[in-house]
């Protein structure tokens, strides 16, 4: 800095620095208005629930996310009827259980179910680190499916939420539609 007077004479030349310092800012989360409510039919197939989730980090670098867990949890889930499930690769679908409560994908991200199945737990372990694709596909993958003739046709609230080690997204939420449909009845004749 410098100033010069009307009659031209300049001050000494003071300096000065502007010191940037960066914070880690929270990741975030977002769910589509394709995926905000989703419907499963009574007898159907698994749905992906999150298909169109996508995640991002400002502070990530070269497109790497450096997360170290994300949460999935649905409300008045229904332990003797839903199915949660994630697939790693179209060959290996998991189906958690009190008997199988987690599993290692093929990225380093563990994937563990509470014993109800009723919230399910993503952490990259070892240290390990994933790209936003990676980590959005592991959630993108995972299904729920009813599998009562009889459905409990409450929806089921679903909140999601990732977390940097530092700070935590804020919540977003989604919705399962159970429609039950009215099955044929059955006659069996007697030998």
């Amino acid at each position: 800095w410098q100033v010069t007077n009307e009659n031209g004479l300049s001050s000494v030349e003071v300096t000065s620095t502007i010191k940037v310092v960066s914070k880690n800012d929270a990741p975030e989360i977002a769910i589509s208005e394709n995926n905000e409510v989703v419907t499963f039919i009574e007898g159907g197939d698994p749905i992906q629930i999150g298909q169109d989730l996508t995640l991002s980090d400002p502070d990530g670098k070269n497109n790497v996310l450096e997360l170290q867990s994300a949460t999935v949890r649905i409300e008045n889930f229904q332990s003797d009827q839903d199915v949660l499930a994630y697939t790693d690769t179209p060959d290996q679908v998991f189906t958690f259980s009190s008997s199988e409560s987690e599993h290692t994908n093929s990225d380093g991200i563990e994937i563990s179910f509470t014993h109800d199945g009723s919230e399910l737990t993503l952490e990259l372990k070892n240290g390990a680190t994933a790209t936003v694709e990676k980590y959005q596909a592991a959630l993108q993958s995972i299904t729920y499916q009813n599998i009562s003739q009889a459905p409990n046709t409450d929806n089921r609230t679903v909140s999601w939420q990732v977390y940097d080690g530092e700070h935590y997204s804020e919540e977003v939420t989604s919705t399962i539609q159970v429609v039950s449909k009215n099955d044929a009845p059955e006659i069996a004749i007697g030998e």
